[in-house]
């Protein structure tokens, strides 16, 4: 764990270190981790910490990043996925922890900031923010809906970790369609919250770390679909430039 937060890019650790209260390790959590803030004196959000279970660490980054897709998919014997986040020589538990961590830490740098809502309060809305309004809007009924419902209309069904309601041979679909919003992936597409720790975790891990992101769809072993990173197509452009822009506070001039 150690060794996965020394190789993140200095800006990263400068963010991740203005908020972090620790990192703590459980089993049996159901998930692979989570992120809870802390709230100051006057009630207002400003200081997390990190859950994660064991088990999620013991995989390699492919393996791990594979099975969490997975658990969208009942097998039906349709299809197949497979995620790449390393490659080869670098597919390791390390990289793993890396990534997971990544995504923890989206989560992490958004207590208190303006990206989205906090979930520790309510009141705000969506008007105020500058990652949230990309892709969301507010129902009348106050939940969080998708820009895209259109376009993709089975990201009703994403659930990750629980009981699937899709099954393997609806992937293609579900990939291409995801292909045509500016969700940078599957479970980032799942609230405003794992959007933003998603977009986080992608942004570092493959537009500034150079890394690999690749979702590989087959059918009868014949690939059908590969779904790639986004950073370099215009339709992730303004959550890029959001992004690109909170970082250079800690980048040294």
């Amino acid at each position: 764990v150690r060794q996965a937060i020394a190789e993140l890019p200095g800006p990263v650790q400068a963010a991740v270190k203005e908020k972090l209260i620790g990192i703590f390790f459980v089993s049996n959590l159901g998930t692979t981790g989570y992120t809870e803030a802390v709230a100051d004196p006057q009630g207002r959000p400003a200081a997390g910490f990190v859950v994660v279970d064991v088990e999620s660490l013991r995989r390699t980054a492919n393996a791990w990043a594979t099975f969490r897709e997975n658990t969208v998919f009942q097998n039906d014997g349709e299809g197949r996925l497979r995620v790449t986040l390393e490659e080869a020589p670098n597919d390791n538990a390390k990289n793993a922890i890396q990534f997971i961590l990544l995504h923890e830490f989206g989560h992490l740098v958004s207590i208190g900031e303006r990206f989205h809502p906090d979930w520790l309060d309510k009141t705000k809305t969506e008007g105020t923010y500058l990652f949230y309004p990309l892709s969301w809007r507010k129902a009348k009924d106050g939940s969080n809906v998708s820009l895209f419902e259109d376009v993709f209309p089975e990201r009703r069904d994403v659930r990750f970790y629980g009981e699937p309601r899709l099954k393997s041979s609806q992937m293609e679909g579900v990939y291409r369609s995801l292909a045509m919003t500016n969700f940078v992936s599957l479970y980032g597409a799942t609230s405003p919250f794992e959007d933003f720790a998603e977009s986080f975790a992608l942004y570092v891990h493959s537009a500034w770390m150079k890394k690999p992101y690749r979702v590989e769809i087959t059918q009868s072993g014949n690939r059908v679909f590969l779904y790639e990173s986004c950073w370099d197509q215009p339709r992730c452009a303004a959550k890029r430039a959001v992004l690109e822009k909170w970082f250079s506070r800690f980048r040294k001039p």
